[in-house]
């Protein structure tokens, strides 16, 4: 176990999409043990692997977290495995003998979970994953196309109803009409709503209040051009509202 994240309190919804996971990994034939959690930058791609991991972790023997951005990190994080699982090969000066050795034992042995959070593409994890059906991987990437090599869930934004209850869980207000006026200014992005509850927990701001800061400094970022972040305006505006609230503090 390296989950590197602690299991989010406030997780709330996502019941179909984390249905449809378990129901692919379950289902027994090869293209659906590798289960890809794809969408846009913000929708909780990593939040959802997250939560399937602390919810199922007593079914498996090992679950094991790869960072998979860049080669290196992919690499390294894989190869990392040998040594939990004390492999002749832990220590092999080669790195690519490590990473066979790890794909190797997955693919002779059951009780598995390994996920690679953030993969690029199809390609650039396709020569990690092992061969035959005795674990399940999940994926989390922002590229939809990986027919052919694995089971697709697309994850949009939250729900409405699923954004209400976020938000007045992660703030611990009642206040469900302001709730959901706030919501609809941040188009149900889960990162969004994320970054707002927090500050408005830290400032101990309303909804109402927040909505009021949000509006002045989203018209302010839209001034100054697109913004330079993968992430749609909503998440560059809440991120901006967090630094300048840090800032003042310093």
């Amino acid at each position: 176990w390296n989950i590197p994240h602690l299991r989010n309190p406030n997780f709330t919804g996502r019941a179909e999409m984390l249905e449809a996971i378990e129901k692919a990994l379950a289902f027994g034939q090869r293209a659906a043990l590798t289960q890809v959690i794809a969408g846009l930058g913000g929708v909780g791609k990593t939040q959802l692997a997250v939560e399937y991991a602390y919810r199922h972790a007593a079914q498996y023997e090992a679950v094991w977290w790869v960072h998979a951005e860049q080669p290196a990190t992919l690499a390294a994080d894989y190869a990392g495995l040998a040594a939990p699982l004390t492999l002749p090969e832990k220590d092999a000066a080669d790195q690519r003998d490590v990473v066979r050795a790890v794909r190797n034992w997955m693919g002779r042995n059951p009780g598995w979970l390994l996920i690679f959070d953030n993969a690029p593409d199809a390609t650039s994890v396709r020569e990690y994953l092992p061969q035959g059906d005795c674990g399940h991987v999940l994926v989390t990437s922002r590229d939809p196309n990986w027919r052919g090599t694995a089971h697709l869930v697309s994850v949009q934004v939250m729900q409405r109803t699923e954004s209400v209850e976020f938000l007045c869980k992660r703030t611990g207000q009642a206040d469900e009409l302001a709730a959901n006026k706030l919501a609809d200014e941040l188009g149900d992005l889960p990162l969004a709503l994320e970054q707002a509850g927090a500050y408005i927990e830290a400032a101990s701001q309303s909804f109402a209040g927040y909505l009021d800061l949000f509006r002045v400094h989203h018209q302010k970022l839209l001034e100054r051009g697109k913004p330079t972040t993968d992430y749609p305006a909503t998440v560059a505006t809440t991120w901006l509202i967090s630094f300048e609230a840090a800032s003042a503090t310093r």
